[in-house]
């Protein structure tokens, strides 16, 4: 069922296009597209999956229990067992810590924040020379929903725009930089 949607190599890697590609926008902007269409992809039939099996899990349970399994219908020997494992709120944090550990790995990319300095640039040292990056500025919408005010893109040989590539990490500038405020990136290596 999940192995389906495994990843073993990305068809195309950006580590694989030449250090000047002879490609036309259109076709450079689908190169950088592809990996994280593939892995967009492959989540979702992991997502959809799982609704899968949990439909049929409640199936099984609703044919065998009549509904919900409660306490008083587990063995008293087990209750204090399964009271020490954990909630789900827990369960669920460590999967999302575990599957964006395993995507980052798998993608060779690097999230994290950084807080704006106000000034005209702000350097962003990641220790690797990464081959793009995406910033973005969330914001909250009524205190509930996040959304992207301001995004930036850098890639290779930009010298302009509010996101450079450097040696070291990237370079901030302009609307990605303001006083206090934290944005989040994404490298990919």
């Amino acid at each position: 069922m999940f192995e389906n949607h495994k990843i073993p190599a990305f068809a195309r890697r950006l580590a694989d296009l030449p250090d000047e590609p002879q490609l036309s926008a259109g076709e450079l902007k689908a190169y950088f597209d592809s990996s994280p269409e593939e892995l967009r992809r492959a989540v979702n039939g992991v997502c959809d999956d799982a609704a899968a099996l949990e439909g049929r899990v409640d199936g099984i349970v609703e044919r065998t229990f009549g509904g919900a399994v409660k306490e008083g219908m587990i063995d008293a020997g087990y209750r204090g067992t399964l009271a020490t494992k954990g909630d789900l709120a827990a369960l669920q944090t460590n999967v999302a810590t575990a599957i964006t550990q395993a995507a980052a790995q798998k993608c060779g990319a690097t999230a994290g924040t950084y807080q704006g300095n106000g000034s005209l640039s702000h350097d962003i040292e990641l220790g690797f020379v990464p081959l793009s990056v995406i910033v973005a500025d969330p914001t909250a919408d009524s205190g509930t929903t996040a959304t992207i005010s301001f995004c930036g893109l850098g890639v290779p040989g930009q010298s302009a725009g509010s996101v450079v590539l450097t040696e070291t990490g990237f370079m901030v500038r302009l609307g990605l930089n303001r006083n206090g405020h934290v944005y989040v990136y994404l490298a990919l290596r």
